[in-house]
């Protein structure tokens, strides 16, 4: 029988988890548009970044926007991984997996479905499978883990100091 204490974290636990599911339908979801429907996207979010830049650089900076809009993407590829795998290892983190054998894991989890991903859009209408989006996606998949190693290493850090200034307070 569950705790009160245990029933919240299993409750925390299945939420992350669910983090994770529906962060890889939103994957889905822009995978399985269209290759008019993704380039429309791509080209209104190039235009959006593009009206941005203009207000701080002048329009005739010679900015080529096929070059631009291709950036973009490939950054989008980086982004929604990078997001997935910290979704992904601290699921699996309140799960208590081990910190080596999560960061493992999430990059496995997160390259098999890049992967995935990519073989699903040979099967939509004007897209590919690109296998360089499944590095680009590893790449974001492990700055994501470099980032929530290191943000979880400087809170381990400071709450040691915390825990330590407490005791010199009641040795005191």
């Amino acid at each position: 029988m569950l705790s009160n204490n245990g029933r919240k974290k299993s409750y925390y636990t299945y939420s992350l988890w669910a983090a994770v599911v529906l962060w890889m339908a939103v994957i889905f979801t822009f995978s399985h548009e269209s290759g008019t429907a993704s380039s429309e996207r791509s080209t209104g979010v190039t235009v959006l970044i593009e009206t941005a830049i203009n207000t701080v650089i002048p329009a005739d900076a010679g900015m080529d926007r096929e070059n631009f809009q291709y950036f973009i993407r490939k950054t989008a590829h980086f982004s929604v991984y990078f997001v997935l795998s910290i979704l992904v290892v601290n699921a699996l983190r309140a799960s208590n997996v081990v910190r080596s054998r999560a960061w493992w894991l999430t990059l496995l989890i997160s390259i098999l479905y890049a992967a995935s991903d990519e073989f699903h859009q040979l099967f939509i209408p004007g897209r590919s499978g690109q296998v360089t989006d499944v590095l680009i996606d590893t790449v974001g998949a492990s700055v994501g883990l470099g980032v929530y190693w290191l943000s979880s290493w400087i809170w381990r850090k400071e709450r040691r100091k915390t825990v330590r200034s407490k005791e010199v307070v009641r040795d005191d």
